[in-house]
């Protein structure tokens, strides 16, 4: 007899390991996202010893949704999740990093300290599959941001003990390690007291050949270089302006004046702010 039950026989599929696993009575009009809920919620092992051992663990750890997953994909892998099973030590994330090692083949005893969190992991292993040296930034004094720069470097085989030092901080070594990779003469900038924004107006100059000793010699901020970098690259006489005491937004007005060939002399006065020497500006151009 025919079923009146129209979800009677109802149901979705899906593949684990090649193989089709049928969940029968599934509302067809579910959504993927519920569905893949569905397939987490369901820890399938085709050896019983596994699925022992992964209830084990989950049971003397009192494992969380998250690591019970990062235990499951190490089991399904034929991993030792006993190397990072413990979440009295280890958080998901710092699980996952050690699972991917070991997915990699590499020694995670390398970085398994739990004292780096899970991102600082994470470099530590791209090193590790990388071939680099990782003793050089694999320390608890670098965070991950600066440890990824060094990284990056040691894979471009540059000199990085210039800005291997943990006093810098990850901006400040980007803007060293892109200097080495354009063959720049880093040691210029590569000076702790030189932020990142100055750092790279510097970088910016020597890219462009433009003489940069008189910078420093001044008590030059960011803003203020890259205005003179401008007006040299825009070729206006930068001399004008070239003064400490103009902040960034007055030398902007000043020298986009002189990009127009407009007269200067009534806005240089460092007491006038930038919107005021922006309107005398203005009214010179009606007057024209």
């Amino acid at each position: 007899m025919e079923s009146t039950d129209k979800n009677k026989f109802d149901f979705s599929f899906f593949f684990i390991d090649n193989k089709v696993i049928i969940l029968y009575n599934v509302n067809i009009k579910k959504s993927k996202k519920e569905v893949r809920k569905m397939k987490l919620r369901s820890y399938i092992f085709e050896d019983s010893t596994k699925e022992e051992l992964f209830n084990e663990i989950v049971n003397k750890y009192n494992l969380n949704k998250n690591e019970k997953k990062e235990i499951y994909y190490g089991l399904i892998k034929d991993l030792n999740v006993n190397l990072y099973a413990n979440s009295n030590k280890y958080n998901w994330k710092q699980m996952k990093s050690l699972r991917l090692g070991l997915e990699n083949g590499i020694n995670i005893n390398l970085y398994s300290n739990p004292e780096y969190n899970w991102a600082q992991m994470k470099e530590i292993m791209l090193g590790l599959i990388s071939k680099v040296n990782i003793s050089i930034y694999a320390k608890l004094g670098f965070d991950a941001k600066q440890m990824r720069q060094i990284r990056i470097g040691l894979e471009k085989n540059l000199d990085v003990l210039i800005y291997a030092k943990e006093e810098l901080n990850y901006l400040q070594m980007e803007q060293i390690r892109i200097g080495l990779e354009q063959g720049l003469r880093v040691e210029v900038y590569s000076k702790v007291k030189y932020d990142s924004d100055k750092m790279f107006e510097i970088r910016k100059c020597l890219e462009k050949g433009i003489e940069i000793n008189s910078f420093l010699d001044k008590t030059f901020d960011s803003g203020q270089i890259k205005e003179i970098r401008l007006g040299i690259e825009h070729k206006v006489d930068v001399s004008i302006y070239y003064k400490p005491e103009y902040n960034h937004l007055q030398m902007k007005e000043i020298r986009l004046a002189l990009e127009e060939n407009l007269e200067v002399k009534n806005i240089l006065n460092p007491e006038l702010k930038w919107y005021e020497m922006r309107l005398i500006k203005e009214e010179q151009k009606q007057e024209k």
